[in-house]
């Protein structure tokens, strides 16, 4: 069993939680939560949607556990400090047909930065200027252009076995 698995089931049912706790700006984060299901049923959580801050990175990942199912996202944070984070409703689906579903609830990360507190705001710099390319002198050009027209006539001959 991973450590985001065990951190669910350690949690309890119906919280959502983060792995790992305190990310930085661009980790891949685990939202992960226990839902109950009465045995012969599966669920099927939501899409998640992206925001300006904070976007999954695939679909949904479900895995059995004893006591119901373990749904969790992989997520990117773009931007450091609080977010709450609006999942979407999770359906339990029974074999005969009946559905249910689960309200998502509400995730919360603190995503530490990773531009230090000292650095506030750098000033970007002025563009460099193009690297010129240097010229190669004409008397150059001229001897290899005469090389490879010299060996371009020179033929090979084929041994001769007499």
């Amino acid at each position: 069993m991973n450590v985001s698995l065990l951190a669910v089931v350690a949690a309890g049912q119906g919280a959502w939680v983060a792995v790992p706790p305190r990310p930085t700006v661009g980790d891949t984060i685990w939202l992960a939560r226990e839902v109950a299901a009465p045995a012969g049923w599966r669920v099927r959580p939501g899409k998640l949607e992206s925001t300006d801050q904070v976007e999954p990175l695939g679909d949904p990942a479900v895995l059995r556990t004893p006591g119901g199912w373990v749904i969790r996202y992989a997520v990117v944070a773009w931007s450091p400090g609080p977010h709450q984070l609006a999942l979407p409703p999770v359906w339990r689906l029974a074999l005969d047909g009946r559905t249910d579903s689960v309200p998502g609830g509400v995730a919360s990360i603190d995503v530490r930065g990773v531009i230090p507190d000292s650095v506030a705001r750098p000033a970007p710099k002025a563009a460099r200027t193009a690297i010129s390319r240097p010229r190669t002198a004409p008397r150059a050009r001229t001897r290899f252009a005469t090389l490879l027209q010299a060996m371009s006539n020179t033929k090979e001959t084929a041994p001769n076995n007499t």
